[in-house]
């Protein structure tokens, strides 16, 4: 068994969530970036039309592109790295094509996933900004629900709030970490390599950062899910990743 993966059974603990998510990813960096780049690679177009101040033809298809682009591309990069992940906390080794054959096994449940998500979490950070992050802790763990157990969106939706109840403030927390990160690392790569390379090289920076960060947000994603599922039902990580056998 890993280190990574232990929780006392009676109490979910998220001061350790964040370390343990970097140690997963740390000694499988390769793997893991390899699998959240690959769906995300269509992300250069935007990142592109951005740096360019570009402006898509109409309101409409800029709403899509960034539901494609922001929303439903990262999820998914996100359900491939999921079964890589649980391999890593039960202290086994992964191949690429079985994560990435997952995946795409639930791709429909992902992409329906992923845009209620995205719907309900734009409408709560619209409202105001504490809603939206609250949604956000609510909702963390929908997608491994999603991946795991075989759910349906709105099932995995309602599973992930059954999971996370009474431990959302401190999920917003780990939330509020993520995001900040992600923010300050897109900024930092966009003006550091901005000032003096081209358009390309900035974006396929971002590129890396971005799939680097899905990654990770993934593999505590992961982790949280099976903190949390410890903590209720007493399940271990074989049993839950038993699915994968």
């Amino acid at each position: 068994m890993s280190d990574v993966s232990p929780v006392a059974a009676a109490q979910f603990r998220a001061g350790s969530v964040l370390g343990r998510g970097f140690t997963v990813l740390r000694g499988n960096l390769p793997a893991f970036l390899l699998l959240a780049m690959l769906p995300m690679l269509p992300t250069l177009l935007d990142y592109r039309d951005v740096l360019e101040h570009r402006q898509a033809a109409g309101r409409a298809m800029e709403l899509v592109q960034s539901l494609v682009y922001n929303i439903v591309l990262p999820t998914f990069a996100q359900a491939i790295v999921l079964y890589g992940a649980f391999q890593v906390m039960r202290g086994k080794n992964f191949l690429l094509w079985e994560s990435a054959r997952l995946g795409l096994s639930r791709a429909q449940s992902v992409i329906n996933l992923a845009l209620l998500m995205g719907i309900a979490v734009g409408v709560g950070l619209i409202l105001l900004v504490v809603p939206g992050l609250y949604l956000s802790a609510m909702l963390c763990v929908a997608l491994p629900a999603c991946v795991v157990e075989g759910r349906g969106a709105v099932d995995s939706m309602n599973r992930s709030g059954a999971l996370t109840k009474g431990h959302r403030w401190k999920l917003v927390g780990i939330v509020l970490v993520l995001l900040l990160g992600d923010i300050i690392g897109a900024v930092a790569i966009s003006d550091g390599i901005g000032a003096f390379a081209g358009t390309a090289v900035t974006a396929l920076g971002l590129l890396l950062w971005n799939s680097l960060y899905v990654a990770y947000e993934a593999i505590v994603g992961v982790i949280i899910y099976h903190d949390l599922r410890v903590a209720r039902e007493g399940i271990d990580i074989d049993r839950i990743a038993s699915i994968f056998d």
